[in-house]
């Protein structure tokens, strides 16, 4: 254990010293249970040495806890408060290194600073307590980048981990859990319950890890099940092979939809992870 004993001892009063309100609209709830922390850390599987990036370290408790693991720590923080008072909180000769800033660009694009230090890095795991606002384009960026990371285990709200986890056939099935399931297997790890977080949100949360499937898609068929994606979900509605017709030929889709046994009507969310894998495969194929 490191000199910072209890890492989230005295963390109230000294926000409060500060001046520091939390903020809802950046979803900043605190999460006050150290043995949850470390949990989450254990969760996560790192070891000594691994490289780990944290999107909103905030005062720095579960980067206490990566760097007590033996980790090397890059984290990312949008509030220059919190950020400084995890500077003063963590030990200046560890390995952590931050950036101050908001991760996404934009919606379609992460912090530049960010991707240029993810380049230099190499192979790295995601750990992280995600505002919920983020939760979804932030994975689904990381996965899409051509060296995502190695796997990502993140604290998120109860919902948000739902629909990470969702099994085709209900109605969290989405677009994040296609775009995410075509390069990481999702399992949710434990549950956190509300009253840990300070201020105290109105759900619960849930730590989910993403462990990396076997047999990626290459580029153009990772293009081609965005479109499918994209098209599908748009009107999710209506039958599956109806929303996205208009990408290849009415023959294409009556043998793949015999092919795979797909009854009339099919609709996007109830397609199984492997029809959508072998959709974006056999697109990709006839294009080529």
């Amino acid at each position: 254990m490191s000199e910072f004993h209890g890492v989230t001892k005295g963390l109230r009063a000294a926000l409060t010293e500060r001046g520091f309100h939390p903020s809802r609209l950046r979803g900043q709830n605190f999460l006050l249970d150290e043995n949850i922390l470390r949990a989450i850390v254990r969760d996560a599987g790192v070891a000594s040495g691994d490289r780990v990036l944290e999107v909103g370290c905030g005062p720095g408790t579960l980067t206490q806890c990566l760097l007590d693991a033996g980790a090397e720590v890059l984290s990312v923080e949008i509030e220059p408060r919190l950020l400084a008072l995890a500077r003063e909180r963590i030990d200046a000769a560890a390995p952590w290194r931050w950036i101050e800033g908001d991760v996404l660009a934009s919606k379609s694009r992460l912090l530049p600073e960010l991707e240029a230090a993810l380049d230099a890095w190499g192979t790295y795991d995601l750990v992280a307590n995600l505002p919920y606002a983020i939760t979804t384009p932030l994975l689904v960026l990381l996965a899409a980048r051509a060296q995502p990371p190695r796997r990502m285990t993140v604290l998120v709200q109860l919902e948000a981990a739902e629909r990470l986890c969702a099994e085709p056939g209900c109605k969290e099935f989405g677009a994040a859990t296609v775009r995410l399931g075509a390069r990481y297997a999702p399992r949710m790890t434990r549950t956190v319950p509300r009253q840990v977080f300070w201020p105290r949100p109105q759900v619960d949360s849930a730590v989910v890890r993403l462990d990396p499937r076997d047999g990626h898609l290459a580029p153009p068929e990772a293009q081609a099940l965005e479109e499918l994606v994209t098209k599908a979900f748009a009107m999710r509605r209506k039958r599956f092979v109806r929303t996205v017709e208009e990408l290849a030929s009415a023959a294409f889709w009556s043998a793949l939809a015999a092919e795979r046994g797909w009854p009339e009507g099919l609709r996007p969310e109830q397609l199984a992870l492997e029809d959508w894998l072998c959709a974006a495969r056999r697109l990709a194929a006839l294009r080529s």
